[in-house]
């Protein structure tokens, strides 16, 4: 049986940025992938565009969505009521572990200490400073509001990020092995992110 793994939003986040580490701990993953519904909704916060969200929509296509429904839902309520005061575990983390739970998956993921009530966690790398640095060629999506540095992905325009602007194909980043083809251009430079399936 196929080793389980359930990606957390921020693992995925760094992935996406171009991070040398995350694109080589995704890449050398074996197994099966999972994500949780509540990361789907995270990740689509910073899906500006029509073209972004298809690129997301395609991306997301290659792992196995765990989804909220009435049970897993009590779960998650439950696991906030019992580690929300004592570990400031939040909703989101909650459910996250509660699909961890419910596709019987190790959870990947940066955040030890927001998953008290799991065992089966995999921190990929200890991160240090910035996860790349900021290039000048980047430039915001014109709907952007918030102040925040824009990160350039998949997409056809920038999505807002607290770490910066950074282009996944500067990076030097490699397919995940277990994706599809990811092909989009924007108006600075194209931007191939080929991922497939194994």
């Amino acid at each position: 049986m196929a080793k389980r793994y359930l990606i957390d939003t921020d693992v995925l986040i760094q992935y996406l940025r171009g991070s040398d580490p995350a694109v080589r701990f995704l890449e050398a993953l074996r197994g099966t992938l999972h994500i949780s519904a509540i990361t789907v909704a995270e990740l689509f916060t910073g899906a500006q565009s029509e073209a972004e969200q298809e690129a997301l929509e395609q991306f997301l296509r290659t792992f196995e969505v765990v989804p909220v429904d009435a049970e897993l839902a009590k779960r998650g309520g439950f696991l906030r009521r019992d580690y929300g005061p004592s570990h400031g575990v939040g909703l989101a983390n909650a459910l996250i572990a509660a699909s961890a739970e419910k596709a019987q998956a190790t959870l990947v993921t940066f955040n030890r200490r927001h998953f008290p009530m799991l065992e089966d966690i995999l921190v990929p790398y200890t991160r240090v400073g910035p996860a790349t640095p900021k290039p000048a060629t980047c430039q915001p999506h014109p709907s952007r509001t918030s102040g925040r540095p824009p990160i350039c992905g998949a997409s056809t325009s920038c999505m807002p990020s607290s770490a910066g602007c950074i282009r996944p194909e500067a990076s030097g980043a490699k397919p995940l092995p277990h994706a599809v083809l990811l092909r989009t251009t924007t108006p600075q430079a194209p931007i191939d992110r080929q991922v497939r399936r194994a």
